[in-house]
């Protein structure tokens, strides 16, 4: 969000957009990883693995890419011609944070239901196992942000920090 801003704005409609595609991927990549499981889940640790190691790659090509989105924004303006046309700057703004973002929220969105086909043992404990990796999921997310955000970024900056996070 905070590189995508400087790029798409500061506006409300820019943070909706950021949030619905990082929530879109989220949503089919688990969506998709659920539905494979259920083909075959006798493999459901190598998908663990493959994914937790497509995600930091993906996260890697995706800070990549970050220094080319302003002139493929400029580009993409003076292409499209959208001087005073608010569709077309909204699926330029779209466009972009797809690019970025919607490949490592895809396979990011797999993650969960992978970890739970790796960690449900038993059929008769599956929701005292899915509540325990919800737990384990939340406190992490709430400890990487907030170290993320107070910490990491203010020291490595946006770039190194998401590099960590890939390692």
């Amino acid at each position: 969000t905070r590189v995508l801003t400087l790029i798409l704005g500061a506006s409300v409609y820019a943070f909706t957009i950021v949030l619905s595609t990082f929530l879109a991927g989220l949503g089919i990549g688990a969506w998709s990883v659920a539905f494979i499981h259920r083909i075959s889940p006798s493999k459901a640790r190598v998908v663990f693995y493959g994914l937790a190691l497509s995600a930091a790659a993906s996260v890697c090509f995706s800070s990549a890419a970050f220094r080319h989105l302003p002139p493929f924004f400029v580009k993409m303006f003076r292409m499209l011609d959208v001087q005073g046309q608010s569709g077309k700057m909204l699926w330029i703004q779209v466009s972009i944070a797809a690019i970025v973002m919607f490949i490592p929220a895809l396979i990011m969105g797999g993650l969960f239901p992978a970890a739970v086909r790796v960690f449900v043992r038993k059929p008769q404990t599956t929701g005292q196992s899915v509540g325990m990796l919800y737990t384990f999921n939340t406190v992490g997310a709430i400890i990487g942000s907030l170290s993320a955000g107070f910490v990491l970024i203010p020291l490595l900056g946006i770039r190194n920090t998401l590099l960590l996070a890939a390692i």
